[in-house]
């Protein structure tokens, strides 16, 4: 995910790893914010990863004559 441009701390939040790396101890008290919106956008822009690497073995194995 980060190769695609998401945070690092998202992508942390993404996969349910404890935050607290770099962060201060006022925010780790008060911000409560689940990041849904950019955790939401991460995993579509995964999706979208994953979907174009299948299409591409997909036309790779037909240019080969597999689906024959």
């Amino acid at each position: 995910m980060a190769e695609l441009g998401v945070a690092e701390s998202i992508v942390d939040r993404v996969l349910g790893h404890r935050v607290a790396r770099g962060v201060s101890a006022v925010a780790r008290i008060y911000n409560r914010s689940t990041y849904a919106k950019e955790r939401r956008h991460a995993l579509e822009l995964w999706a979208q990863h994953v979907v174009d690497l299948v299409k591409s073995k997909v036309v790779e194995a037909d240019a080969a004559g597999w689906g024959e």
